[in-house]
């Protein structure tokens, strides 16, 4: 009995201090990689060509290569259609990975494609393949490769991502937050209630809810959200962003 007296408070001062030390933590994190990450915003507002300005750009100067990362361009909401640009100007590089499309971020499989066009192909196929050999680490292990059929018609059930984005988006809105319905790909983008973004994640984090500030982004005075959640998480997170919203009135 006496040991138990003396074990029990004691761990729980040590459980207490470990929880408050892991969000402070996270709130440094948070103020770090506000400071350090300049990440582009993934979102689809639709392509605008720009061929005119790079043929005419290669043209007269030295060719200019347009490298196309599209590994959000089957992420589509309400039966929007995605155009590359390899489509319309020769010298340009595809990056897709199917680790968005199939939630599988651990999962470095993707491929590199030019246009038959390109008047530089064959050099750069040489290029790129000589690239790989050097680093070692760009080829993927041989079960993807063997796979890779498989998992071109593979995709995340969108339909389901689709009801969630609805769900987030009509919530969010009702509690007073404003913010845009995606087109394309898995995020949110609301307007931080708040001009310090991070300070609201702060908000956030006592809820339990971890979001993206958007000065990460390169885009200040919103946070990010991802639709990627469980509809459990979705659900048990709405009253805590309702709460956290409140804190700020």
């Amino acid at each position: 009995t006496l040991m138990f007296l003396v074990i029990v408070p004691v761990a729980l001062l040590l459980l207490t201090k470990v929880g408050r030390t892991m969000k402070r933590a996270s709130r440094r994190l948070l103020e770090r990689m506000s400071n350090i990450y300049k990440i582009l915003q993934e979102s689809f507002s639709g392509i605008k060509v720009i061929k005119a300005f790079t043929r005419e750009a290669s043209e007269r100067h030295q060719p200019i290569y347009l490298l196309s990362d599209e590994a959000y361009n089957r992420i589509l909401f309400d039966d929007n259609t995605f155009r590359s640009p390899v489509e319309f100007y020769p010298r340009s590089l595809l990056l897709y990975s199917y680790g968005k499309v199939l939630l599988a971020p651990g999962e470095r499989i993707g491929y590199i494609a030019m246009p038959v066009t390109n008047p530089d192909r064959e050099l750069l196929r040489m290029g790129l393949l000589a690239g790989q050999v050097i680093t070692g680490w760009a080829f993927p292990n041989a079960t993807l490769q063997y796979a890779l059929g498989e998992l071109e018609q593979l995709s995340v059930d969108m339909k389901h991502m689709q009801a969630k984005r609805d769900r987030v988006v009509e919530s969010l809105r009702g509690f007073g937050y404003e913010l845009h319905v995606p087109e394309a790909t898995f995020y949110l983008m609301p307007k931080s209630p708040l001009e310090d973004d991070v300070a609201f994640c702060e908000l956030l984090l006592d809820e339990d809810i971890i979001a993206m500030p958007g000065k990460m982004l390169e885009w200040p005075g919103y946070f990010r959200l991802s639709l990627t959640a469980s509809d459990d998480m979705i659900e048990r997170a709405l009253p805590g962003f309702e709460r956290a919203l409140a804190k700020t009135r």
